[in-house]
């Protein structure tokens, strides 16, 4: 079990790591870290315990992340880490209070190599299109043909108005390697 001892000696080591700016004790910004959009589906919203982190942390590269997750870990404090927070499945809701982890701050681009992007977990896909990879396709728009009843019934993805047509795979184009 985490003390408010345990939590205030984090707190301190957080902000000798990364400055005032860097953790937050703060209680709307700890609400506001504590949870996703796991409440726009009403099964999760019943399921699922909202819980509040009692730090946030915004760690501004790689080596930040590992050394807070390493402070973390001495501390015995458990880490809940998220991005934007746009996942809807409660992945970012640290159940058991402890530390957020907030990623968003850590965005840089670290190489475009052959076939592979290595960047940091902050890094937004905004970012990553502009590092222009050419292996890399992240906005690649399906296409919408208009259908009647008659051919509702074929098969593939469909919306109210009509059939996807795109050449997307399961990932619907989102890569990180080059396909061979």
């Amino acid at each position: 079990m985490t003390t408010p001892e345990t939590i205030e000696a984090l707190r301190a080591e957080l902000v000798e790591l990364l400055g005032e700016r860097g953790v937050s004790a703060d209680p709307k910004t700890r609400e506001r870290a504590s949870v996703d959009e796991a409440t726009m589906s009403p099964i999760l919203s019943e399921q699922l315990p909202l819980g509040l982190a009692d730090l946030v942390a915004y760690p501004a590269n790689a080596e930040q992340i590992a050394a807070v997750v390493a402070a973390a870990t001495r501390h015995r404090v458990p880490v809940t880490a998220r991005g934007k927070g746009t996942g809807n499945y409660g992945q970012g809701i640290p159940l058991q209070g402890g530390l957020v982890l907030d990623t968003t701050r850590a965005r840089a681009i670290v190489e475009v190599g052959d076939g592979v992007i290595t960047a940091e977990a902050g890094a937004s896909m905004v970012q990553l299109e502009r590092a222009h990879p050419q292996f890399l396709t992240l906005f690649k728009k399906p296409t919408i043909r208009y259908s009647d009843e008659t051919d509702r019934d074929k098969s593939g993805p469909s919306f109210p108005s009509g059939h996807v047509i795109s050449d997307c795979d399961s990932t619907c184009g989102f890569s990180t390697r080059a396909q061979k």
